[in-house]
């Protein structure tokens, strides 16, 4: 994920070494630890070194530089200040990781082990933490159904989902672009409610092609550009795809 003054944001994790961290990489190819420490924790209302995660996954900054974190283990969404001050948004969630926020400040997150995909929107009466710090609005929608695995398409309803994974927000579009790790698809949310799949055979292969001619390999982290344009990772490839418009 990328701040307003283009600072690179990623989570780091690795249970061995017992790194939970956010991660910043600045232009000059300069790696440093923004947040987090080793230990295994949920820790709030602490400063950069001294927060903890419990295995950090999906991160997403918003136009302030407020980064959302989804921290996979913990259950979590945390939320990570410009300052490095860490809280906790959202707790429960089965597997939280991966999260998308929209320019408009509209938070998406994908829970792999339940098959869904949550939107907390924001509305004009949504409450604030404090003048600056945004707080988490309400729950607007859902799609998928807990623990029932699937690729049906359609309204947000009757769609299902198989271990959705990376999300980002299209500002062409304002979709929600979904990439579904256990579904080797890209798949849309569109803004009229509907599931659609974008990219992707459902076949398991790093192979080049047109829209559903295409196939990938356990798609899992995803961004799109300021041009619509998507680079997925495929985990089990370990190449980057490259998909242009929709």
């Amino acid at each position: 994920a990328v701040d307003s003054t283009g600072v690179v944001y990623f989570a780091d994790w690795h249970a061995t070494n017992k790194i939970n961290a956010v991660r910043k990489l600045l232009a000059d190819g300069t790696v440093t630890t923004f947040a987090g420490a080793g230990p295994v924790a949920s820790t709030d209302n602490v400063v950069g070194l001294y927060a903890e995660f419990n295995r950090p996954y999906g991160i997403a900054v918003d136009k302030d530089d407020y980064i959302y974190v989804a921290e996979f283990n913990g259950g979590a969404l945390r939320l990570v200040s410009p300052e490095g001050v860490v809280t906790t948004l959202l707790t429960g969630i089965p597997d939280p990781i991966g999260m998308g926020v929209s320019a408009a400040g509209d938070v998406y997150f994908a829970d792999y082990a339940a098959g869904t995909v949550h939107a907390h929107q924001v509305t004009p009466s949504a409450p604030t933490v404090s003048p600056t710090a945004p707080a988490l609005p309400a729950e607007t929608w859902v799609t998928g159904v807990a623990a029932t695995a699937g690729a049906e398409e359609g309204s947000r309803d009757v769609a299902r989902w198989t271990g959705p994974a990376g999300v980002s927000c299209d500002t062409v579009t304002t979709d929600i672009v979904v990439a579904e790790y256990g579904g080797d698809r890209l798949r849309r949310v569109t803004n009229v409610g509907r599931v659609n799949t974008w990219v992707g055979s459902g076949v398991g292969a790093s192979t080049p092609g047109i829209r559903l001619a295409a196939a990938l390999d356990g798609p899992s982290g995803i961004a799109v550009d300021a041009a619509g344009t998507a680079y997925t990772t495929e985990e089990l490839s370990c190449v980057v795809a490259e998909t242009t418009a929709a």
